[in-house]
Order: C-alpha cells, then sequence, then structure tokens
C-alpha cells in the first residue's frame, strides 16, 4: 500500500498501492467495499468534496474518475507518462493532474462517462 485516506466523517478509508488498486474500505468493520482497477501501480487517490466521486492515478498514465457508491469508472483522463498527481476544483466539475510527460492539464469532468 502507497497511501491512504479517510473520508470525511471516518466511515471509510481509500487506499491505493503497487497492486493497481485503489480501495475503498469500511473503517468500522473493515470489509472492503470497492476495488477500482488501473493497469499498473496507483500512486494517490482522492475523494471529491461530497464524496460521490473518487479520483485516483497512476504509473499506467492516466488518472480516472470513479463512482464512489458502485465503482463504476465514470472518466479516463490520458496523459503520455505516469501521472505523478491529481487534485479535484472546489465543485468537482474540473481536475488538474500533472505528469512525468512535463505536462499539467486541466480536465472538465462535467459531462459523464467519458466527458473529459
Amino acid at each position: 500500500m502507497f497511501g491512504a485516506a479517510w473520508n470525511a466523517d471516518e466511515s471509510r478509508i481509500l487506499s491505493w498501492g503497487g497492486d493497481n488498486t485503489t480501495r475503498v474500505w469500511d473503517a468500522a468493520s473493515g470489509a472492503e467495499l470497492l476495488a477500482l482497477r488501473h493497469d499498473s501501480m496507483v500512486y494517490g487517490a482522492a475523494w471529491n468534496a461530497d464524496e460521490s466521486r473518487i479520483l485516483s492515478w497512476s504509473y499506467d498514465g492516466t488518472a480516472r474518475v470513479w463512482d464512489a457508491a458502485s465503482g463504476q469508472e465514470l472518466s479516463t483522463l490520458r496523459h503520455k507518462r505516469t501521472v505523478a498527481g491529481a487534485a479535484w476544483n472546489a465543485d468537482a466539475t474540473r481536475i488538474l493532474s500533472w505528469s512525468l510527460d512535463g505536462t499539467a492539464r486541466v480536465w472538465d469532468v462535467t459531462g459523464g462517462p467519458g466527458a473529459a
């Protein structure tokens, strides 16, 4: 595991790591609620402000947006190389990602699946 983060009310934990997944856990029971898969190591993940979506980024050159309830992948944001980091804006309509390809990009994620 490379990292983990609480949600706001500390009922769920988000983790990510070298097994190519971002996982959501029930903090009280320890039960795995979701496993969100990339094609390579996941370097980070973050909830959006209302915790309805999860953003994860990976060595595979993508940042991905997931539905936090179902685990459905909503958007794949592609760089040419490893995505080193990413962040939501305040209202979760845009994502800033930066990559080892030397770019930083702003993505509009308001249009649903594949919108970015």
